[in-house]
């Protein structure tokens, strides 16, 4: 009998895991917000460090995407 108590506890928490855990990246995705577009790397950097250092941001983050032509460009998120 001592071996169920912790298979049930495991399995609980397995369960509220898979519950809770997209709520919490949906959440998490959600409250990003897009400021702009750059050509570099160091561009898009150098603006999200400055928002940050002026703590109108918390974070932020470069992600590679495209124009309509097809150039490479990177846009900045903030949240």
């Amino acid at each position: 009998m001592s071996f169920r108590k912790p298979i049930v506890t495991l399995a609980g928490a397995a369960a509220l895991t898979a519950i809770l855990a997209p709520a919490a990246a949906a959440h998490a995705a959600a409250d990003w917000r897009y400021v702009a577009e750059y050509r570099s790397v160091t561009a898009c950097r150098s603006v999200g460090q400055s928002l940050v250092a002026q703590h109108r941001a918390r974070e932020y983050r470069c992600e590679n995407t495209y124009t309509e032509s097809g150039t490479p460009v990177l846009d900045l998120y903030v949240r």
